[in-house]
């Protein structure tokens, strides 16, 4: 029986190469968050409800704006796992007014699928 690769391997050795060929190789396009006990909304912010953290935040420079702006979450799964397995929870991060993104990807490293939260469509798996 092969286990495969855990999550973080996995995403050391089959999503990290993939992102930075995208061009994702720079930290303020692509951005890994530690939890942290409160989201910057709003002026004071609130306090976080649940654990957890999203896997990667993408992020596109939009003209001469002084940070880029996030657009989608990806959240990985161990290598063996269902890729679409951890798409509810990704769902629930761009769901969250802490990044207002508009796209979700979950991934095993070798299939991944997305949600659209403007079509509010699913699609996937697809091969990477």
């Amino acid at each position: 029986m092969n286990i495969g690769m855990n999550e973080e391997e996995t995403k050391y050795n089959l999503i990290d190469p993939v992102l930075r060929a995208k061009g994702y190789d720079d930290p303020q396009r692509i951005k890994r968050e530690t939890p942290t006990p409160v989201e910057p909304i709003g002026p004071k912010g609130r306090r976080r409800k649940g654990g957890g953290r999203t896997d990667y935040l993408l992020c596109v420079q939009v003209g001469d704006m002084p940070k880029p702006l996030p657009v989608g979450v990806i959240e990985a799964k161990r290598e063996n796992a269902d890729p679409l397995k951890g798409m509810q929870q990704a769902r629930g991060y761009a769901d969250c007014r802490r990044f207002e993104v508009k796209y979700v990807f979950s991934t095993n490293g070798h299939f991944y699928g997305e949600f659209d939260l403007f079509t509010n469509l699913q699609r996937g798996p697809f091969l990477k």
